[in-house]
């Protein structure tokens, strides 16, 4: 079974033009952590793993393509989508 990682990153905007951090917890295990080194934040973010984020697949991911060209081979689960299912009448998710 494939390794999830819990994920967020953390940059200066919307319209982001730097990633201060990237956050994430491996489930299951007791490995967490923050990195701010492009170089890690890449290296981590190209691995055949299952990644679980809020928002990923509209920001995230696409974020961290623009500014790191990262080559993405993970699966990535969106909580975002899950929250509109489970929750529809609410109105910030």
């Amino acid at each position: 079974m494939k390794d999830i990682i819990i994920f967020d990153i953390e940059t200066d905007g919307l319209e982001a033009t730097k990633i201060h951090c990237l956050s994430y917890y491996k489930l299951h295990s007791d490995v967490k952590g923050s990195l701010t080194s492009y170089e890690d934040i890449k290296k981590f973010m190209e691995q055949d793993v299952i990644y679980v984020a809020h928002n990923g697949v509209r920001y995230d991911i696409p974020t961290l393509k623009r500014i790191l060209n990262i080559n993405f081979i993970g699966v990535i689960l969106d909580t975002l989508p899950m929250s509109w299912t489970v929750y529809p009448n609410m109105k910030k998710h």
